[in-house]
């Protein structure tokens, strides 16, 4: 297997309702043995990012059980909308008091952004919204609670949308591409 390159760390998420085996956590996994699979919970998250040791870059990978390719999220909202996680908690409103209202990923390079806005890349877009949920929290958390780590967030297909060996060829080429803009 491939490895992720030095100071890289990648999540996935564990199940949640009605997805039963999470091909985030699934995919994180196939990026790096050392990935960490999240339980779906905001607490799970904070507790993360608390905990993090110093790295260089971060990619967070969710399921977006209604999309048919990969998305490269690329703001995150100091908003949640109430849902609740797997433990019965919920949070409502801001995310980080007194923080702006949206945050940009600082992973992605802007020739990579402009790669994708061009449209050159199949079963992969650019986007800024990734929801009100867990997702979004945990981008925007990171953004703002440690600004010191490259972080950005890919939203996922079901693999019987997307097959997991092209889902896997799609984020190694996301992290090659992002570490060679930053390092190379």
């Amino acid at each position: 297997m491939k490895q992720l390159p030095p100071g890289w760390v990648v999540t996935g998420f564990g199940p949640f309702g009605d997805v039963t085996e999470n091909p985030s956590g699934i995919l994180a996994q196939a990026l790096s043995p050392d990935a960490v699979v999240l339980p779906v919970t905001y607490a799970a998250v904070d507790q993360f990012l608390a905990d993090l040791s110093p790295t260089e870059c971060l990619l967070m990978i969710g399921v977006d059980a209604t999309a048919k390719e990969q998305h490269l999220e690329l703001i995150g909202h100091n908003q949640v909308t109430g849902l609740v996680d797997v433990d019965g908690q919920a949070r409502r409103g801001s995310i980080v008091p007194d923080a702006p209202a949206r945050l940009g990923s600082t992973l992605v390079p802007a020739e990579l952004a402009t790669t994708l806005a061009e449209g050159n890349t199949r079963g992969l877009r650019l986007r800024t919204d990734p929801g009100r949920y867990l997702c979004n929290y945990a981008l925007f958390c990171a953004l703002a609670r440690r600004p010191e780590i490259k972080s950005a967030f890919l939203h996922i297909p079901p693999f019987e949308v997307m097959s997991k060996s092209r889902q896997v060829r799609r984020a190694r080429w996301i992290v090659e591409e992002c570490h060679r803009a930053w390092y190379l």
